[in-house]
């Protein structure tokens, strides 16, 4: 396929071989971190070869030759050939020209470049090749591991109920039931710790979770009509984690995020008054990696600071 130099210069800028769901998940996440635009774990693997598929198309070519740091496909396609063939024009009139040294030492050093580069990619695979065969997901169980320097994929019990991600500015999951706030895959959020409460916080869309699910830049106003409540809590139960979130501490009602078959996400207090639990509102943290909470810090102070 013609794009499959575009696959390898997107795995060369990830530095890791794209063939898991987790792998084009991660891609996924980074580019709309990165352009600003989307594209499915779904589509990327069709892209990459591993669904069955028809030619992708060239909207999706363009932004991954956009996040690879070209203008769009066209674009990628241009300069790699320019790298490939060289100037076909002034190779057709110099055709049977004799060679000169001036040609001959472009190719030396072209050639040595080449090698040079191999070698060092070489080098880097080898290097790396150890991590991924050993490497294992962390999965947290517990509240006591959740860090603010931490995201996170959140998982429903044994995945049944499928993954937390992001669609229509709504909390949504990848569960294939869901009538409605279903997601093509899931993303990564972090749980941050302020003055003894967790806020969920989404990551690629720079935004905070509020108590009706939805996104919003104004985490601390305790206003539930108005969609800002973001206050959650986290405990442990059946070695899974539950998160809850308190609508009225007064009446002592805890509403649970329960992964609902037919209505997607909802807040409910299914599994928390009537003391059941299942498959929607047990969940497991998956470590993703590093996480700088600054910009979600400063959002809970700013919002404190309004609201005082």
């Amino acid at each position: 396929m013609e794009y499959k130099s575009l696959c390898e210069e997107v795995e060369a800028l990830l530095h890791r071989e794209l063939k898991t769901r987790r792998d084009f998940e991660y891609l996924s996440d980074q580019i709309r971190e990165k352009v600003h635009e989307s594209l499915s774990a779904n589509t990327l693997m069709r892209i990459w070869g591993y669904r069955p598929s028809v030619s992708p198309r060239f909207s999706s070519l363009d932004i991954l030759a956009r996040f690879v740091g070209y203008e769009d496909y066209n674009d990628f396609l241009v300069k790699h050939e320019s790298q490939e063939v060289g100037n076909p024009g002034a190779e057709n009139c110099d055709r049977n020209a004799a060679p000169t040294v001036t040609r001959k030492g472009r190719k030396w050093v072209w050639g040595v470049l080449a090698l040079f580069v191999l070698l060092a990619a070489g080098v880097v695979y080898f290097c790396t090749l150890p991590h991924r065969e050993t490497a294992k997901p962390v999965y947290l169980t517990t509240p006591d591991g959740i860090s603010n320097n931490r995201q996170y994929f959140i998982h429903t019990r044994d995945r049944k109920r499928g993954s937390l991600g992001f669609a229509s500015h709504q909390l949504a999951t990848t569960y294939e039931k869901a009538s409605c706030y279903q997601c093509d895959s899931a993303s990564v959020f972090a749980f941050i710790q302020f003055e003894g409460s967790y806020y969920l916080y989404c990551v690629p869309q720079h935004r905070f979770i509020n108590v009706l699910l939805a996104e919003t830049d104004d985490p601390l106003r305790k206003a539930y009509a108005d969609k800002n409540w973001c206050e959650f809590d986290i405990h442990q139960e059946e070695g899974y984690l539950v998160l809850d979130c308190w609508k009225d501490r007064s009446k002592g009602l805890v509403m649970t995020l329960n992964v609902n078959m037919y209505s997607g996400l909802i807040l409910t207090d299914w599994g928390t008054m009537n003391g059941v639990l299942d498959d929607g509102n047990l969940f497991c943290f998956e470590d993703a990696g590093p996480f700088d909470p600054t910009e979600a810090l400063a959002m809970l102070k700013k919002s404190k600071a309004k609201w005082e």
